[in-house]
């Protein structure tokens, strides 16, 4: 691969086209396309929010992982995913907040709305937000 070297820099000769990685187009992509987001996937999906997750946003999923999911008391995601349009949405929804909240703008003790309609309260410690 032959190299220029010129005073006003370097010029490397390839035999492909560099494309920059593309981003997820929505939250539900990102959702999609996570390892750790398996659970959250199959209710986001059984709950019918893929369409509102790919609508005009932007959102902000705090997306609780497998690991949160399997913390729960025994058959409390088997339950909620047999009547999907009922507390599993309301749940969902409660993760969700419209608009871009991002980690650093956060606050201890901030208060932000979710789509539910109910508030949550921003935690800040030593271990994280």
């Amino acid at each position: 691969m032959p190299i220029w070297k010129q005073k006003t820099g370097v010029v490397h000769v390839i035999d492909a086209v560099l494309l920059p990685p593309t981003m997820p187009a929505t939250v539900v992509d990102i959702i999609v396309n996570s390892a750790n987001h398996n659970t959250l996937e199959a209710a986001v999906v059984a709950a019918g929010l893929v369409p509102t997750l790919q609508g005009t946003g932007p959102f902000t999923v705090f997306a609780p992982t497998d690991a949160a999911f399997a913390a729960l008391p025994a058959g409390t995601v088997e339950s909620l995913l047999e009547d999907p349009t009922g507390a599993l949405t309301d749940i969902l929804l409660y993760h969700v907040v419209s608009g871009k909240a991002m980690s650093t703008d956060l606050s201890d003790g901030q208060m932000i709305e979710t789509v539910l309609g109910k508030d949550i309260t921003v935690k800040i410690t030593a271990d994280g937000v």
